[in-house]
């Protein structure tokens, strides 16, 4: 992509500003990591995170919304109806 773009003789003044076709490169290259950040916002905490947060009613719709993207079938007929925590997060200083 760089060598077919680089070498254009590309020299663009806009609002006082000039724009060569390295610069092009270099918004092309930038566009595919926007469009992923943006996707990647969407997606929700890992239920082990959000456990290990005490977010245990919101790891349990995690869980869910799992369930039904991988089943295709409706979130209300996950078996599991409760979840909990039983280790906490301890740290060892010495």
């Amino acid at each position: 992509l760089a060598w077919m773009i680089i070498p254009l003789r590309l020299n663009l003044h806009y609002n006082g500003f000039n724009y060569h076709s390295w610069q092009l490169f270099i918004a092309i290259i930038g566009i595919p990591t926007f469009i992923m950040s943006l996707v990647l916002m969407r997606y929700p905490e890992s239920p082990k995170f959000l456990l290990s947060r005490g977010r245990n009613r919101e790891a349990l719709e995690v869980l869910k919304e799992i369930y039904a993207a991988n089943t295709g079938k409706n979130k209300s007929e996950y078996p599991v109806m409760k979840i909990s925590s039983t280790s906490h997060n301890k740290f060892i200083v010495g």
